[in-house]
């Protein structure tokens, strides 16, 4: 298209360069037989805390992600937990979680999950309906 002139040069897409400098190996087509290469699974040791501590706080919190510099709370604690497991002085993971928790605490970092607003009061004015299902049991012979 460039060389016909349809596409002019200021017009060019941005990676046509990139591939015209790095051509692939092999011409990519849809026909291509797919390469059976095996996926290898990445799992960090902090992916384990991470889980963890969303399984066990959930999200505690909003990330700002505009600035490099701000640490997510989840990440803070990961941190802490390493710098605590790095001291040797425990005997399980368990243990190393607590303490974790413990010293967030201490800095005045609450990690307690929130608990759930009230319910409005016109809610527990409602009773439940009671629904008359149709099942084998209780089927009129």
């Amino acid at each position: 298209m460039l060389r016909s002139g349809v596409l002019k040069e200021v017009d060019k897409p941005l990676w046509y360069d990139v591939y015209e400098a790095f051509p692939p190996k092999y011409e990519p087509r849809a026909d291509r037989p797919v390469p059976k290469n095996e996926i290898k699974a990445i799992l960090y040791p902090e992916d384990k805390i991470r889980a963890k501590f969303y399984k066990t706080f959930g999200s505690v919190g909003m990330v700002d992600l505009s600035s490099g510099r701000t640490k997510s709370l989840c990440q803070r604690f990961v941190e802490k937990y390493i710098e605590l497991e790095e001291t040797k002085k425990f005997a399980s993971d368990e243990q190393i979680f607590d303490a974790a928790v413990e010293e967030m605490n201490n800095h005045g970092i609450s990690l307690a999950k929130p608990s759930p607003p009230p319910l409005p009061k016109i809610l527990e004015k409602i009773e439940p309906i009671k629904l008359n299902v149709f099942n084998e049991d209780n089927k009129k012979q």
